[in-house]
């Protein structure tokens, strides 16, 4: 189908105003349904990033819209079309209660684990370090298979997603990660000063 807008798609459907000022200018690119499985899909495109709790309330608000009380559901896919701003740590950091929010109500136990997990991030690679147990390991290929996916097709990002299982590992990407900020901060501060000695050149 061709792109519209979400009002376009399905006037008179009226969001909670925080839901309708995102969701509402975001483009519908395509509509199936799925009547053996009772379920409507809506592909929609955004150049703002949209939390996953306000996805999950607009997809009950359309499906009370759409088919009322009865057992249909309505789901909303999601892609966001960002700037070039949003590198992996930013984005990640601005999205994780998303990702959080989604893994839950996939599996609890894998939420767990990644809400536990700590973070690390060099360039497109995400390593995570989790306790060394039986179900960290079992379960990491899927949480790397969803991570991998979500980020390639909800954000256009070729992202690696590795685990780290013992305290030397941990500490050892703390300290790189620590080491890279000091960087980052020192380039910045450097940068500041040459600004600074050239206006007063300048001046």
């Amino acid at each position: 189908m061709e792109k519209k807008l979400f009002k376009e798609v399905f006037p008179g459907l009226k969001f909670d105003k925080t839901i309708d000022d995102l969701i509402g200018q975001t483009e519908v690119e395509n509509i199936t349904m799925f009547k053996s499985e009772k379920k409507m899909v809506i592909s929609i495109s955004s150049h703002n990033l949209i939390a996953k709790k306000l996805i999950y309330r607009a997809e009950e608000q359309i499906k009370q819209f759409v088919f009322g009380h009865s057992s249909e559901k309505c789901i909303i896919k999601e892609r966001f079309i960002l700037s070039k701003q949003y590198k992996l740590k930013h984005l990640t950091d601005i999205y994780k209660d998303s990702f959080l929010e989604e893994l839950k109500n996939i599996s609890y136990v894998d939420f767990r684990l990644l809400d536990r997990a700590e973070w690390y991030y060099n360039e497109n690679i995400l390593t995570l370090a989790v306790e060394d147990t039986y179900i960290a390991r079992s379960h990491s290929h899927i949480i790397k298979e969803y991570l991998e996916t979500t980020y390639r097709e909800r954000f256009g990002m070729e992202v690696s997603v590795g685990f780290n299982y013992t305290e030397e590992q941990k500490t050892k990407l703390r300290d790189a990660n620590e080491l890279r900020l000091k960087q980052e901060l020192a380039a910045i501060e450097a940068n500041q000063l040459d600004v600074r000695k050239q206006n007063s050149e300048e001046g």
